[in-house]
């Protein structure tokens, strides 16, 4: 298990943007787009850990919210463990294909999201 970053679901990316650059001093490391009315923007400090800020547009209303926290972790047995998430019941959405990523989601027993991740 590798863990690769903390997300954050934000309710207004530029003013996220503003606090990890300006008064954390994170490094943004990548930002793009994988679809209509989402932007995605990846920081990292100086040991590698990363935090990804998500602005969805098109999920306003949705158990996503301002306050919603994910942790995305990277297994090689990606495939392994999407077929025994869908085994248990426990697949949340997914699996979900984001250009540089696919990944699903399950949610730990107290509703923490986990992203699972496959680089392709």
């Amino acid at each position: 298990m590798n863990i690769k970053w903390i997300t954050i679901m934000v309710k207004n990316l530029e003013e996220s943007k503003k606090f990890y650059e300006e008064y954390l001093g994170l490094e943004q490391i990548r930002s793009f787009s994988p679809r209509e009315n989402m932007k995605i923007v990846f920081y990292a400090d100086k040991n590698g850990m990363q935090i990804e800020l998500i602005e969805d547009l098109t999920n306003k209303n949705t158990s996503w919210n301002s306050n919603a926290v994910s942790i995305g972790i990277q297994y090689d047995n990606y495939d392994e463990l999407l077929e025994l998430a869908r085994d248990m019941n426990i697949l949340e959405s997914g699996p979900i294909d984001l250009g540089e990523i696919e990944c699903f989601y399950v949610s730990d027993p107290n509703n923490v999201m986990i992203q699972v991740i496959k680089e392709k």
